[in-house]
Parts: structure tokens; sequence; C-alpha cells
């Protein structure tokens, strides 16, 4: 009996294993495939409809590709010696794994793999660039960490009517208190000073301790999602909520975007896309007030930031994204020559 005992034991075991094993291999695939798609490296039949029907200005390749490329569209620059960015085939190992789908036909590029909240004088390829920084090239990278909770949205996501009238703002001490919109004004003016707001650091990094007593419960993208009003703010470079923010059927509360990546957020609009605050939040409650008394305005606001976010994704399926990149690589191999 104990022989018997110990054998269906291993057998349940191993039954458990090749479950959970499946589980993660169909993950895997999945996220391969939407990686595949969305770097141009699969293609996909759906492109052609997306391009031809669209009048959408952010659909057009070409306005696309010189957005990401700024000043380097149309401009030639010779790089004679290795700087700290210089990363090729032969002698560097991006942090980021995605960039050798992004740069398979370039062998030498410059390149920031840290979140970029600066202008860089030389052509170098970055997540993220100040507003109105044209030097910076844009690149779609850290697709997952910024998107994957976009594409799990649906499964978490409540109607508008159904939600708590509290304006909500969780996050870490990252960025810096200099920079307009930033969290730390945020919290250290309306922690606790509402009912109807609800904000605080849900845990301190970078050393900056002095924050500890902002500290509140962390939340999950579920229950944040139980609030009518999610209040953004950017930390290091963008807010890594803001696309799955946009993307449900809650309102985001926010100060203009400083900083731009992929998703392109100096086309988001006031009042169309989000609701406005002043850099220094001292609006946030009227702002707060203004919501509630415009319930069916926000529900616009809701509408039209969801079609925005739904254009990228659908850029994504499409492998539209993929094609901008590779528009982007090869002007950049065509414009900038290495002597090194």
């Amino acid at each position: 009996m104990k022989i018997l005992y110990i054998i269906k034991k291993k057998y349940y075991f191993l039954l458990l294993f090749f479950f959970i094993f499946n589980i993660y291999k169909a993950k895997y695939n999945t996220e391969k495939k939407r990686r595949d798609i969305v770097y141009g490296i699969t293609k996909n039949f759906f492109k052609t409809k997306l391009i031809g029907n669209s009048n959408n200005i952010l659909d057009n390749i070409e306005y696309r590709v010189k957005w990401c490329l700024g000043n380097w569209y149309n401009t030639s620059y010779l790089i004679t010696k290795n700087n700290k960015y210089y990363y090729s085939d032969y002698s560097s190992k991006p942090k980021y794994p995605n960039i050798k789908y992004i740069m398979r036909d370039t062998p030498q590029f410059l390149y920031i793999d840290n979140d970029v909240w600066w202008s860089e004088k030389c052509p170098c390829f970055t997540k993220t660039r100040p507003l109105g920084c044209k030097n910076n090239i844009i690149i779609l990278i850290e697709f997952n960490r910024h998107w994957e909770s976009v594409f799990n949205l649906s499964k978490r996501n409540k109607s508008f009517d159904k939600k708590k009238s509290i304006a909500f703002w969780r996050g870490t001490t990252t960025g810096w208190i200099k920079r307009p919109g930033n969290r730390f004004d945020l919290v250290t003016k309306w922690f606790n000073k509402s009912n109807k707001l609800d904000v605080g650091f849900n845990s301190i990094c970078q050393g900056k301790t002095d924050y500890k007593k902002y500290l509140k419960s962390k939340e999950s993208i579920k229950n944040m999602l139980k609030y009518k009003y999610l209040i953004c703010a950017e930390g290091n470079d963008v807010s890594t909520g803001l696309k799955w923010m946009l993307y449900s059927n809650s309102v985001v509360l926010m100060p203009k975007p400083t900083i731009v990546s992929w998703f392109m957020e100096d086309h988001l609009i006031p009042f169309i896309h989000y609701v406005p605050i002043k850099d220094d939040w001292s609006d946030l409650l009227d702002m707060y007030k203004w919501c509630e008394d415009n319930q069916d305005k926000c529900k616009n606001i809701i509408e039209n930031a969801n079609k925005y976010v739904q254009r990228f994704i659908n850029e994504f399926k499409s492998g539209l994204s993929g094609i901008i990149l590779n528009e982007i690589t090869r002007i950049y191999r065509k414009n900038i020559i290495f002597e090194i």
C-alpha cells in the first residue's frame, strides 16, 4: 500500500508539473508571437488594411518616422571615436534583449539603455526624451513592461458608473522634485487632506527616506480600477501606468507630460484624452469637483482616451510598429556614419 501511495503521489506531482509547464509555455509562445509581430519579424496581412483606410496622422509612416528620428531624419553625422553609448554586434550586450530585434540590420549604433529625461547631442536611440527634444531617437523598447497590463486590462475593468468617486494615486519615490508635475509635490500637498483624494507612496527607493511618512498600502491594478479617477504622475521618465490608465474606464487626471516615448504623449490633448492639472497640483481638488459635476464629459474623455490607446494596440497587432522601426533604422544607417 505504501508503494502504491508513493507512485500515486509522484504521478500527481508529474501531472501538476506538466500542467504548470504548459501554462508557462503557452504564455511564452503568446509573448514571443506578439514580440515578433511588434518588431516586424513576423508579417501580418492586417497591416495593409490598417494603413490604407486610416485618416489618423499617427498611422502615417513618414510622420511617425520623422517624429521618432527628430533632427536625424535628414541630417548626417560622423562618429569618429567610441563613447559610452556605443554598441556593436561584436563588442556589446545591451541591457534590453529586444534591442537586437530592432537593430538586427544595424551593426553599430548609439543607445542609452536607461530611463532618459535629458537631451543628447549625438544621435542616440532612447526609450524616452524630454518634451520638445529632437536629438534623442525614439524606439520601442521595454514593450512588456509598458504594454502587458494594457493587453490584460479587459479582464479587470468595471464600468465608469460602478466605480468609487475617489481620485487615486500610488507609486514609488522615483523622479525629481524640481520637475514640473512631480509626484513629491502631489503627495506632500494632498496626503490625507481630503477623503476624495487617496494619494501616497507605496514604497521608498533612490534613497528618498524622508518620504517614509507618506507611505500607504500597495494596490494592484485590479484594485485601482475600482476608482473613477486615476491620477498620473511621472517618475524618472514617463509614467509606466499611463497606457493602461487611459485604456481603462476611469478618467486620468494629470499635468501636461514633460517626457515622451513611443506612445507620443505630446499628442494627448487636455479635456479630450485626460483632465489637466496644474504643474504644482494646486487645483487637484477643484478638478476632481469638475469631474463630479461633468460625468458625461468624463465619459467622452474616457472614450477618446481608449481610442488613442487602441490605435497603438492595432499598430502592434498589425505589424505597423515593425514597419516604422525598420524605416527608422534604415535612415539611421544612411545618415549616421561610423569610423570606429
